[in-house]
C-alpha cells in the first residue's frame, strides 16, 4: 500500500565555529560500525538506534533511526469472534524489540532533507547531539541546530517587500469548539497566542447565549484575527507589525495565515515551507527506506538544479 508523506529540506546552523555535519557523520560512523554501537538512551526510558547510516557519495549520508523502548511489548487484539475481547500483549523476543516510530534524514555537507523527523527537525538533532557525545567527539560537534531555510526566505521577502500591512490568521470554529487551542505552554507561540482569544470568545457566547451554541457545531465556519496598521502610523507600531508576521513566518505549526506586504504580494504557508510531497510504499508501521532514500536524494538533485541549496 502506498502513502503519501512529506520530506523537508533544512540545514544545519552552527553556533560556534563553522563546521561540516556530514563529515562529523561519516566520522562517527567510521567509528561506531555496528548498529548496536549507534544506540542512545533518552531520560524517558525510550531509545534511538542509527539502523542505517549509509554512504551516498557526493549526495551525503543516509540515516535511518529507529525509535523503541527496550523490551517493550505491543497490544494484541484477537480475532477470535467473542462478545467481548481482551486485550493481550506480546513481548519481543531474543535479540529484537519492537518498534515505536522512526525518522529518516539525508546530509550532505549542511543540507539535510528530513522525513518525520517532527518540529525543527527535533528527533535528529537530539539523536545526532547524543550520539556526537556518545563517541566523544569535540564539544563543538553538538553546537547547531537545524533550521528552515524557509524562514530566510519568509525574512528575505518581507524586507523586499517593504514590510508588513497586514496579517490575517485564521481559525475555524470546528477547531475552536473542540478545544485544541488549550495549551498552556510556558513559552506559547506568537500563534498560539493569537488564536487563543478567539477560542475562549466562542466558549464565552456559547456558554452566555444558548442561541450562539448552535455556531459551535459548524465544519466550515470561520474565525480571523486582522492585525494592520495605517501607512501614516508612527514606523515603531510598523516594525512591530514586522516582528509578528516574522514570528508567525517562523513557526512550523502555523497554518491558515495570510500576510499581506506593502509592496502588494503575499505570503502564505505553503509558499514558505520547502518541502516536497512524496509517494511511498507502507511496512508494518513504517515506510520502505529504499524508497526513501531514493525520493530524498532525487529532491537534493532538483533543490540543487533550482540552486535553493545557493541561499
Amino acid at each position: 500500500m502506498r502513502v503519501s508523506r512529506f520530506i523537508e529540506y533544512r540545514r544545519a546552523l552552527w553556533f560556534s565555529v563553522e563546521s561540516d555535519l556530514e563529515a562529523h557523520i561519516r566520522e562517527v560512523r567510521d567509528g561506531l560500525r555496528n548498529s548496536t554501537d549507534r544506540v542512545v538512551i533518552f531520560p524517558d526510558g525510550s531509545s534511538v538506534m542509527g539502523a542505517e547510516i549509509s554512504d551516498q557519495g557526493r549526495s551525503g549520508v543516509f540515516l535511518h533511526c529507529a525509535r523503541y523502548v527496550e523490551q517493550q511489548a505491543v497490544g494484541v487484539v484477537p480475532m477470535a469472534p467473542a462478545e467481548t475481547v481482551t486485550l493481550t500483549e506480546r513481548y519481543p523476543g531474543n535479540d529484537e524489540n519492537f518498534l515505536n516510530s522512526d525518522f529518516f534524514a539525508l546530509v550532505s555537507g549542511d543540507h539535510v532533507i528530513t522525513l518525520n523527523a517532527g518540529r525543527s527537525a527535533g528527533a535528529l538533532h537530539r539523536y545526532l547531539h547524543q550520539l556526537f557525545q556518545r563517541a566523544k567527539c569535540p564539544e563543538s560537534w553538538t553546537q547547531f541546530d537545524i533550521v528552515r531555510i524557509a524562514d530566510i526566505n519568509g525574512l528575505r521577502r518581507i524586507d523586499a517587500g517593504g514590510g508588513v500591512e497586514k496579517v490575517q490568521l485564521d481559525l475555524a470554529i470546528e477547531e475552536a469548539s473542540a478545544g485544541v487551542v488549550r495549551d498552556e505552554a510556558a513559552n506559547p507561540t506568537m500563534v498560539q497566542r493569537l488564536r487563543r482569544p478567539l477560542v475562549q470568545m466562542l466558549q464565552s457566547l456559547v456558554r452566555a447565549d444558548g442561541k450562539a451554541a448552535g455556531a459551535a457545531q459548524s465544519r466550515k465556519g470561520t474565525m480571523r484575527v486582522m492585525i494592520s496598521v495605517p501607512g501614516r502610523d508612527l514606523e515603531v507600531a510598523k516594525s512591530g507589525l514586522d516582528g509578528i508576521a516574522e514570528q508567525i513566518v517562523a513557526d512550523e505549526e502555523a497554518e491558515d495565515y495570510v500576510i499581506w506586504l506593502r509592496s502588494g504580494e503575499s505570503i502564505k504557508p505553503g509558499e514558505i515551507a520547502v518541502k516536497k510531497k512524496v509517494s511511498v510504499v507502507r511496512s508494518a508501521n513504517t515506510v520502505q527506506p529504499g524508497e526513501v532514500r531514493e525520493e530524498m536524494l532525487r529532491y537534493l538533485a532538483e533543490l540543487r538544479q533550482a540552486r535553493q541549496t545557493e541561499i
